[in-house]
C-alpha cells in the first residue's frame, strides 16, 4: 500500500484482536514497520493493552468511550481518541482535564456512528470550548465501496466534501482518513 499510495498515512485496524490474528503480535509486529503511521483499535482496553505489549505508535480509538473510562484515557500516551456525536462532544468538553487528541467522525451516509454533516460545525465550535482538547483529523467511512453499484460511495464522497469545507474553515492542516482497504479505489475523489 505504501509504495502504491507513498504521500498518504497508512494505519492498521487492529479490532477485535487484530481480527483474530493476535493483538500483541500483530501489533509489535506493525510497531517496528515504519510504512505503518498509526495503529486503530475499537475500545480502551485495546489501546490500554498494546502499551502494555511494549506498543508505541499513535494508537486511534474508533468506539465509543463512555464516562466512566475517560479518565483513563489520560494514562495512554500517544492517544487519539475518536468522536462520533455531538452529544459526545459534549461529554468531553465537560469531563476532559488533560490534553486530548481527537479527530472528528463525520456520518457521511452509513448511518452508524459519526457526527451528523449539520452538526459538525457546531461539535467543532463545542470541542474548541476546551483548550485541553486538540482538534488533530476528520473521519467518515466508506461503507459500501466494495459494491458494484457505487451510487451509495459516491453520495458519501461528497457528502465528504461538504465536511471538508466546513473542517478547512477552521483547521489548516490535520490528518484526514476515510478510506479503507474496499475504498481505495475512490482515493482521488475523496482528495480536495
Amino acid at each position: 500500500f505504501k509504495e502504491k499510495f507513498p504521500s498518504h498515512h497508512l494505519a492498521a485496524v487492529l479490532k477485535s484482536n487484530a481480527y483474530g490474528h493476535g493483538l500483541k503480535e500483530i501489533g509489535q509486529l506493525l510497531d517496528k514497520k515504519p510504512e505503518v503511521s498509526h495503529l486503530a483499535v475499537d475500545s480502551v482496553v485495546e489501546a490500554r493493552t498494546l502499551r502494555d505489549f511494549g506498543v508505541k505508535k499513535p494508537v486511534i480509538v474508533l468506539g465509543y468511550v463512555p464516562k466512566t473510562l475517560l479518565s483513563s484515557l489520560k494514562k495512554i500516551k500517544n492517544l487519539v481518541l475518536i468522536v462520533n456525536s455531538l452529544k459526545q462532544a459534549e461529554i468531553l468538553v465537560e469531563k476532559i482535564n488533560f490534553p486530548l487528541r481527537v479527530h472528528l467522525k463525520v456520518d457521511t451516509g452509513m448511518r452508524r456512528h459519526g457526527v451528523l454533516l449539520e452538526e459538525l460545525e457546531p461539535a467543532i465550535k463545542i470541542l474548541g470550548q476546551n483548550e485541553k482538547i486538540n482538534i488533530e483529523g476528520l473521519m467518515s467511512h466508506l461503507a459500501d465501496a466494495n459494491k458494484p453499484v457505487a451510487d451509495a460511495t459516491l453520495k458519501q464522497i461528497e457528502n465528504w466534501r461538504s465536511a471538508l469545507k466546513i473542517y478547512k474553515k477552521y483547521f489548516e492542516n490535520g490528518l484526514l482518513h476515510i478510506v479503507a482497504t474496499p475504498g481505495l479505489n475512490y482515493l482521488n475523489q475523496t482528495q480536495s
